[in-house]
């Protein structure tokens, strides 16, 4: 009966997320990096993806492997998410919210909250944004993760001088 029922909220969670946001269930095949994922739809197609809005360490920086390492505890295999495509980057990645289908909190928000990464502001101009640059704050503020460093470098500045 449990099953049944455990079915049944699938569907409707699935069914409501898609109609609701223009949004598409999926499940998480990989993580690259803290940013980019790889998830699967309901074909069976893989997809590449870039978190909408914000922007983690990348691997050879300074918390890049933590930030991997959250996401891969986060999001692993299996794990069933929504996407809501935001736009396409250059990359032909599909940048997107994803949102964790266990509990309704967005990827980002999490790796916000941790201090795992910081506001693309240049790119996240939706109105929930001022929410996710509260997070980023509290973060700052609790020296959580990257913000325990004196200095953090922006992943933006970090690829510039590596260049």
């Amino acid at each position: 009966m449990l099953k049944i029922i455990l079915l049944i909220a699938s569907i409707m969670f699935w069914s409501t997320a898609a109609i609701a946001a223009g949004a598409w269930g999926a499940t998480v095949f990989s993580v690259q990096d803290g940013d980019s994922i790889i998830v699967l739809d309901a074909e069976q197609r893989k997809h590449r993806i870039r978190l909408y809005g914000i922007d983690c360490p990348e691997i050879g920086q300074a918390w890049g492997e933590e930030a991997s390492k959250y996401m891969r505890q986060l999001l692993y295999p299996g794990s069933k998410v929504v996407i809501e495509v935001k736009d396409v980057d250059n990359y032909k990645r599909k940048v997107s919210i994803v949102t964790l289908a266990n509990d309704g909190r967005t990827a980002q928000e999490y790796l916000l909250m941790t201090g795992l990464a910081w506001i693309f502001r240049r790119y996240c101009k939706d109105d929930f944004c001022w929410q996710w640059k509260q997070l980023e704050s509290r973060a700052q503020q609790e020296r959580q993760g990257l913000w325990s460093d004196r200095e953090p470098i922006a992943p933006w500045k970090w690829r510039q001088l590596t260049r």
